[in-house]
């Protein structure tokens, strides 16, 4: 498990480093996390949705290069 965690903070920090996705990345974070915590969880399915297709869209653009 320790090893797929690491391996998946070293790709995400490599995809906003490269797309330039940080702050965009932090506060997607940041919108779920206040779901969660608020107990809305369709907000926080909502946010995470919203969160994997910015992902998915800056790995696309780094994959089409």
């Amino acid at each position: 498990m320790t090893d797929i965690r690491g391996a998946l903070a070293h790709q995400s920090e490599t995809l906003n480093m490269v797309a330039d996705r940080q702050l965009a990345s932090d506060r997607e974070h940041q919108r779920i996390l206040q779901a969660i915590e608020s107990g809305d969880a369709a907000g926080a399915q909502a946010a995470m949705g919203e969160h994997l297709t910015a992902v998915g869209v800056a790995l696309d653009s780094i994959l089409s290069q």
